[in-house]
């Protein structure tokens, strides 16, 4: 993953030997994502999901939950590459560097490059009351015998702040869980060189032997930083909490019969998730009337101009991170179970106009309030062209 990574972070800033001259043309770049661009990357199944039923009491369900399980799994594989933009150029370094026999790095000297993501905290509307009368879905995650919902069955939100802390069960020794997930956390987790300073989960005892997890230093940008040996700086901003007009729900309900990670939604919601990508959009242009977008768009990794200068505007957002409120579908999806977003990467098909604003949104990827800076890194990966890459000692 490392030399990956080495190589995508100086394809997408652009440092190729023509590029400074290609700097002065004229010509603007303007990206239009067509339906070659799209992609989809699901988060991997966690493993194991508990059962819902004990195997010996219900064998037949245990069969099934193994045989859901594994359709899952294949449907990860299925769905295991990066975005096609940057990964057709990361693509072409790599043929370059077979024919040439020397790495991007080395042709391209040690420069660096920046990039600015926008990260957008997003709940759901509680008083949505959306209708799932009649909706047929799992009974759970990992329990895919399906239950039809009851005439008047309703879903709203969730909000922020409202998962339960995981040292009252005591039984859950891996969630993160803090008292606020809000702005600053997740500006200190991804885009600082400090990260969280402040212990979390009390409840545990961190490998210093004093109460609670030092997370101190373990930030996306530290990662990034450490993996492109200092080529690549990551930043950015949080901006919400944002409110969308429907449920979690209504954007990313699980249909019977479907894989585990179907984020179809509602059947009056024919678009599904990437509904909810342009309605948090939407919701923080309306919040935030004066939002600089602009200021999230400085690169064109597609090279959508021929001109060999990927470090220009496009008139597409660069990167586009959602946290959405609640657990996430992968995890068993909390209070909202096979109703929750099971994080991804992924683009708004032909991309989304930014209201008021000639810019777009396109590539994105999106994950829970909870989620540690691991899902999040792994994740930008996929919107840089790297293919799911996991190491030998753990599922992520």
């Amino acid at each position: 993953m490392r030399s990956l990574l080495a190589a995508s972070v100086l394809l997408l800033a652009g440092v190729v030997t023509s590029s400074v001259a290609a700097a002065d043309r004229d010509s603007p770049a303007r990206w239009n994502p067509s339906a070659a661009d799209s992609y989809l990357n699901y988060v991997a199944p966690r493993d194991p999901l508990p059962p819902e039923a004990p195997p010996a009491a219900s064998p037949d369900l245990h069969d099934r939950m193994l045989a859901a399980d594994r359709r899952a799994r294949a449907y990860d594989r299925k769905y295991s590459a990066g975005n096609p933009v940057t990964a057709r150029r990361l693509a072409r370094a790599e043929a370059e560097a077979a024919r040439t026999g020397k790495s991007p790095r080395a042709q391209a000297g040690e420069a660096t490059r920046d990039a600015k993501l926008l990260t957008i905290l997003v709940e759901f509307n509680d008083r949505a009351d959306d209708d799932f009368s009649g909706f047929a879905r799992p009974t759970s995650v990992a329990d895919p015998t399906c239950v039809t919902e009851p005439p008047g069955t309703v879903e709203n939100g969730p909000r922020h702040n409202h998962l339960p802390d995981p040292a009252v069960a005591g039984k859950d020794d891996n969630t993160l869980w803090v008292k606020d997930f809000d702005k600053a956390h997740f500006d200190d987790m991804l885009y600082s060189e400090k990260g969280i300073t402040e212990r979390v989960r009390p409840d545990l005892t961190g490998p210093d032997g004093k109460p609670g997890i030092s997370l101190a230093g373990l930030t996306m940008r530290n990662m990034y930083q450490e993996m492109s040996h200092g080529a690549y700086n990551v930043g950015g901003h949080s901006a919400g909490w944002v409110g969308v007009p429907h449920s979690e729900a209504w954007y990313a309900a699980a249909a019977c019969g479907a894989p585990r990670q179907d984020n179809s939604g509602s059947p009056q919601n024919p678009r599904g998730v990437r509904q909810f990508v342009t309605d948090a959009v939407d919701a923080l242009a309306a919040a935030q009337p004066d939002f600089p977008w602009s200021d999230y768009d400085k690169e064109d990794p597609g090279d959508a101009d021929h001109d060999d200068n990927t470090q220009e505007p496009d008139g597409v957002v660069d990167h586009l991170v959602l946290v959405h409120a609640g657990k996430d579908k992968s995890a068993g999806g909390g209070a909202e179970g096979t109703y929750a977003i099971w994080a991804h990467a992924s683009t708004v098909l032909r991309g989304h106009v930014v209201p008021g604003t000639d810019l777009k949104v396109a590539n994105y990827i999106v994950q829970p309030e909870d989620s540690g800076v691991g899902v999040f890194a792994h994740e930008f990966g996929h919107d840089l062209g790297l293919p799911d890459l996991y190491d030998n000692f753990s599922g992520g």
